[in-house]
């Protein structure tokens, strides 16, 4: 899988992608990635981070993902979550490390 990066005027956004546009990512998958994001920028920031929307493609519901983002969840189009800009660096940053540990496996 892989993450695509879209930065906007106010908010960031992260897609994940399957890496053969023909298969689809689980919805369990997708959720613990979202949940992993959340929990690490929380620690790394020390702050109450909340994203400002979360989308699963998978229409699976994720009640434990909508309790730890603090928002509910789109189902339907995309595997996405939303961060306002004010995370930029930190998004950044961390992308950057999280690509580094991937691609030396």
């Amino acid at each position: 899988m892989t993450y695509q990066i879209k930065p906007l005027a106010d908010q960031t956004t992260i897609e994940l992608l399957p890496v053969n546009a023909d298969l689809e990512l689980p919805a369990f998958l997708v959720a613990a990635e979202w949940a992993f994001l959340i929990n690490l920028l929380r620690r790394a920031t020390k702050q109450p981070i909340k994203p400002v929307k979360v989308a699963l493609k998978p229409a699976t519901e994720q009640k434990a993902l909508s309790d730890l983002a603090g928002i509910g969840i789109d189902y339907g189009t995309m595997n996405a979550i939303s961060f306002l800009n004010i995370l930029n660096s930190h998004l950044s940053a961390l992308m950057q490390a999280c690509g580094t540990i991937l691609n030396q496996n």
